[in-house]
């Protein structure tokens, strides 16, 4: 049987290859990050991700074709090693700050729990866009693994579900697996991205300091957690 590409493919699990690829996505969108152009000074053309549609919509948005996992993996594994390429051809060197996150934070966005609907972006002048999606100069992976929900989570999710939706529906179970994109966000725009998550109606964005009640308690946040990568610096 051929080998299914998983979470093991993006290097996560390796400290160094994903220490690296931060790095190298901190010293690439830290000096380019300007709240003069939030939207588009996180989005190099010659990073744009191949899964991005160049036709616009008849909204007038770009929308992603987010696939399988292992496709939306690849396509993420591309624009980390364009990323690179870039660095190295204009000189870029890795970030050596006292801080591997350099002020900034990691941010997950789960397409499957977007409804699209808009609002994340005008509030966060498109830093994040029309449909929810940080901008891809700084992407870091794309991850799908098996979920372990803690007890406490769950039961705060069903209590905040059946005041929401009453008692009469079925009780709501957390997920057994979850799939996202990693994301860094500078310095700069915590505010405008804090001000997107506050907003957004599904929690499709969230911190990754919050994987514990999103129910993301994984392998990769768990040692994200016990390397001090999820604490802003």
């Amino acid at each position: 049987m051929a080998h299914a590409p998983g979470p093991q493919d993006a290097g996560w699990h390796d400290p160094t290859g994903f220490e690296r690829v931060l790095a190298e996505t901190v010293s690439w969108c830290a000096g380019r990050a300007s709240l003069g152009d939030p939207a588009g000074s996180l989005r190099t053309p010659a990073l744009r991700p191949s899964n991005l549609n160049v036709i616009p919509n008849e909204h007038g948005h770009h929308e992603y074709r987010w696939g399988t996992d292992s496709e939306n993996a690849r396509v993420v594994r591309s624009v980390v090693r364009r990323r690179r390429e870039l660095l190295r051809r204009y000189g870029g060197c890795p970030w050596d700050g006292n801080h591997p996150l350099g002020g900034g934070r990691l941010l997950v966005f789960d397409p499957g729990r977007s409804d699209y609907c808009a609002v994340s972006g005008p509030e966060s002048r498109f830093v994040i866009d029309w449909l929810d999606a940080p901008p891809w100069d700084a992407w870091l992976l794309w991850v799908s693994e098996k979920a372990t929900p803690l007890d406490d989570a769950v039961a705060e999710t069903r209590r905040l579900y059946v005041q929401a939706y009453g008692a009469g529906r079925p009780p709501w179970n957390p997920p057994e697996r979850v799939s996202c994109l990693l994301s860094w966000v500078p310095a700069v725009f915590l505010e405008l991205v804090e001000a997107a998550i506050d907003l957004n109606p599904t929690e499709c964005l969230f911190w990754a300091t919050d994987y514990r009640q999103q129910h993301y308690n994984t392998r990769l946040f768990r040692w994200l957690d016990a390397a001090g990568l999820l604490t802003a610096g």
